[in-house]
């Protein structure tokens, strides 16, 4: 059997973007500066 191949660097990314939106899903919108942080830390990653 041939070595399967490492997943490509769009389908990582992809799969990063998918858990940074996961983590801010919904705080976007709120107005407090505590989750803005927040926010803005996790995008940020």
């Amino acid at each position: 059997m041939p070595p399967k191949n490492a997943p490509n660097k769009k389908v990582e990314q992809k799969k990063k973007e998918k858990l940074i939106e996961d983590k801010t899903f919904g705080l976007k919108n709120k107005k407090g500066a505590k989750t803005q942080k927040y926010v803005q830390q996790v995008t940020n990653q």
